[in-house]
């Protein structure tokens, strides 16, 4: 499976976006789903690690081990274990190798005709449980680069999961839990995107990149409207913020045994 290069571009993969905030929570919620009788565990699709890291620091006994196809991610690894370089399709381990085999936030960028292996191999390494991260539900936002005019989706989803989906993923196991995390997104840009079915601007994405030109925030050359300190600005930006939430349902996790 060639690599998007978009996944070799070095800021995806700083430190702050991983190891704070809705990240943080995502990834210590996942971790309540291992069980305590689990031993060894691999992440497939690690990325920098980061989830990895915060396993060393509360399951220091478990043996870890991350697979990642980017270089670039690597590069950057937060945690302390070995992560091998592999496709995700043909993972270089013996079946059932490891009693946890998790894939945080993975499977959604997969191309379809690569999905049917890279499923059979988490299966096969799985000597007992699969843990799963996965966006849910999911109203895909698409945006336009400023630069290159190219339209895409902010974090490359290809697709989202429902139930239907879910339930089809390993016929060799059955769930055995899940949780749903939610959010909060103002009205007015959940209501616009809905109707416009594009999103108005880049820049509710703070760490988008373009994946055609490589466009990101940082590069956005600052104008005097937007970087006056004006009462007027501050005016809009409270006005802005002072508009209702709607709870969002983001993201799921669910543990699968194996049959």
């Amino acid at each position: 499976m060639t690599l998007n290069p978009y996944y070799e571009v070095a800021d995806l993969w700083e430190r702050e976006k991983y190891l704070s905030g809705y990240e943080r929570t995502r990834f210590q919620s996942a971790i309540q789903f291992i069980p305590q009788e689990a031993t060894s565990l691999i992440d497939v699709g690690c990325g920098n690690g980061a989830f990895l890291s915060i396993l060393e620091e509360q399951r220091p006994h478990t043996v870890l081990k991350g697979v990642e196809p980017s270089g670039a991610a690597i590069g950057q690894k937060l945690c302390h274990c070995e992560i091998l370089q592999s496709d995700a399709g043909r993972l270089p381990f013996p079946d059932t190798s490891f009693d946890v085999v998790s894939s945080m936030e993975v499977l959604e960028h997969i191309p379809q005709r690569a999905m049917p292996g890279v499923l059979s191999e988490l299966m096969r390494l799985s000597r007992r449980y699969i843990l799963l991260g996965l966006p849910y539900c999911e109203r895909r936002a698409r945006i336009v680069c400023p630069e290159c005019n190219c339209g895409f989706d902010p974090h490359l989803h290809l697709r989202s999961y429902d139930d239907e989906k879910v339930a089809s993923l390993f016929p060799d196991f059955v769930e055995r839990r899940r949780e749903i995390l939610y959010g909060k997104e103002f009205v007015v840009p959940f209501i616009a995107f809905r109707v416009l079915k594009v999103e108005a601007s880049a820049t509710r994405y703070p760490n988008v990149i373009c994946p055609q030109c490589g466009w990101r925030l940082s590069q956005r050359k600052p104008d005097a409207a937007a970087t006056s300190k004006t009462g007027g600005e501050s005016l809009l930006r409270r006005i802005w913020n002072a508009q209702p939430h709607l709870r969002v349902a983001r993201h799921l996790h669910v543990l699968f045994e194996r049959a």
